[in-house]
């Protein structure tokens, strides 16, 4: 298995249901990742059907909250060092909260989470949601937005 010395990761991506096992696989690799940032960009139905037409299709059928509850969920990155983590963009997308709802149950030392959405007449309703999620840190701070 190998093992990333990251410490710091950005990215961007539609984070439909097909990258799910890229993002755990980047979790569960990436030992020392201390701060997270993803930017979610809107994603198109027919990025879907081009990566089942090139073969990609998966095994079996999962959805966000499937996927997430189904994977075991000892990641040393989350145990050790994830300390900050930033979500913005169209992150009112259901396969994006299931991912949050993940790593603020199982970032155990995570101190500051902040989400960002473009979507400003939902986020009092998200905001509260998201407050309401068990977190695995007690210090943890959740900054909607």
């Amino acid at each position: 298995m190998p093992i990333f010395r990251l410490e710091v990761c950005d990215t961007a991506t539609a984070l439909n249901t097909w990258y799910l096992p890229g993002i755990s696989s980047s979790l569960r690799n990436s030992h020392f990742l201390e701060t997270l940032t993803i930017y979610v960009y809107p994603g198109r139905d027919e990025d879907e059907s081009e990566l089942a037409e090139a073969g990609c299709k998966l095994a079996f059928e999962f959805n966000g909250f499937g996927y997430w509850s189904s994977v075991d969920s000892t990641f040393t990155c989350l145990e050790d060092q994830l300390k900050h983590v930033k979500i913005y963009g169209y992150v009112l997308e259901p396969d994006v909260i299931e991912l949050i709802e993940f790593l603020l149950k199982n970032a155990q030392v995570l101190e500051k989470m902040e989400i960002s959405t473009k979507k400003t007449l939902q986020q009092t309703e998200f905001s509260q949601k998201l407050l309401s999620y068990p977190g695995a840190s007690t210090s943890a701070v959740i900054h909607p937005g």
